[in-house]
C-alpha cells in the first residue's frame, strides 16, 4: 500500500474516510483519485448554513 493510500485508510472505520473539502476543490480531488484508478472517492453531500444541531437529508 502506498503512503498516500495508507493516509486515506483507518482500521477503526473499516478502511474508509470522510473528507470535507471546499466546494472549489472537489472536482480536482475526484480527478486526482481517478488518475490513480481509485474509484472509491465520491461526493456525497454538502455543508450548508442552517439551524445548529440539525441534519437535513434529501
Amino acid at each position: 500500500m502506498t503512503r498516500e493510500r495508507l493516509a486515506l485508510n483507518d482500521a477503526q472505520i473499516s478502511g474508509g474516510l470522510l473528507i470535507a473539502l471546499a466546494r472549489d476543490k472537489v472536482k480536482v480531488f475526484l480527478e486526482e483519485c481517478a488518475k490513480h484508478k481509485d474509484d472509491c472517492a465520491v461526493e456525497i453531500g454538502e455543508v450548508i448554513e442552517g439551524k445548529p444541531g440539525r441534519l437535513n437529508v434529501k
